[in-house]
This record gives C-alpha cells, sequence and structure tokens, in this order.
C-alpha cells in the first residue's frame, strides 16, 4: 500500500478547510443548501473514495472522516425536508452511498410451529353434522356458515 498522502492531523485541517469553504460558498449564495459529497470531499483532497476508505479504517484518521460523512449526510438530509425541493436525489443518494433502504430485512433463524386442521375422523358428530348441512345448503354467494347455532 503507498504512503498516505496525509498525517491525521494534515487530514483533520483539509477536512476543515473544506467545510469553510462550503460555509463560504452558502453565505455567498444565501442559501441554507451546498452541494457536498464524498466523492466531492475526495475530490478537494485530491484522494480517491478508496483512499478515504482506508482512512476511515485507521484509529486516528477515523474521528474526521466520520464527522466529515455525518456533515455530509446531514446536508442531503436536508433535502428531504426542504420545501419545493424533489427529494428523489437525494433519497437515491442515502440509499447507495449510506446504505438505506425502503424496507426490512427480517431473517427468522427459529421454528415455526403450526397446528393441522383436525381429521374427519377425530370430529364428533355434532361437528360432523354441522359440516354436512353446510355444504348441502344451496347457498348462492358460495358462502358456508359453518357458526355453530344457540
Amino acid at each position: 500500500m503507498p504512503p498516505l498522502k496525509y498525517t491525521a492531523e494534515e487530514l483533520k485541517e483539509k477536512v476543515k478547510e473544506y467545510f469553510d469553504m462550503k460555509e463560504k460558498e452558502r453565505q455567498d449564495k444565501d442559501s441554507d443548501l451546498v452541494y457536498m459529497s464524498i466523492s466531492d470531499i475526495c475530490s478537494f483532497l485530491n484522494i480517491t473514495s478508496r483512499t478515504w476508505r482506508n482512512y476511515r479504517e485507521k484509529d486516528d484518521y477515523f474521528p474526521p472522516i466520520k464527522r466529515a460523512e455525518e456533515i455530509i449526510k446531514n446536508e442531503w438530509m436536508k433535502n428531504l425536508f426542504y420545501p419545493g425541493r424533489n427529494a428523489t436525489g437525494a433519497i437515491f443518494y442515502a440509499k447507495n452511498t449510506w446504505g438505506w433502504s425502503d424496507k426490512q430485512e427480517v431473517e427468522h433463524t427459529g421454528q415455526i410451529e403450526h397446528s393441522h386442521s383436525p381429521k374427519l375422523e377425530s370430529l364428533g358428530d355434532d361437528q360432523l353434522e354441522a359440516l354436512a348441512s353446510a355444504f348441502s345448503e344451496d347457498d348462492e354467494d358460495g358462502v358456508i356458515d359453518v357458526t355453530p347455532e344457540d
């Protein structure tokens, strides 16, 4: 692996410089929204996204990387709630960058117990008579009422 471009302290300063630049851009545009992304900060740092991920895995680099990612994520989340904005791009970015999902994946590892319907042989005479009369009734709706009569 080639040597890292920045020390942990240098990276922290460069990340701060990036966000200072974005804040100035926000003030110049007089807007609450500015474009930020992992790709954008990597471009600013002149590193690849793979290098970004490598930095992320190192303990002393992790805090500024994580903080930067949280700031960028929060900026994108504003797009979800900002009046008059189409949130589709922000949703797409969140799903592809942050692993967000529309659905929950649930894995069941236990057993499922169920009981089978009783066999006809195990039914009592009154139950069999109720079934027989229900099947013999001529009901145009195709509905069989097996509710016991009181």
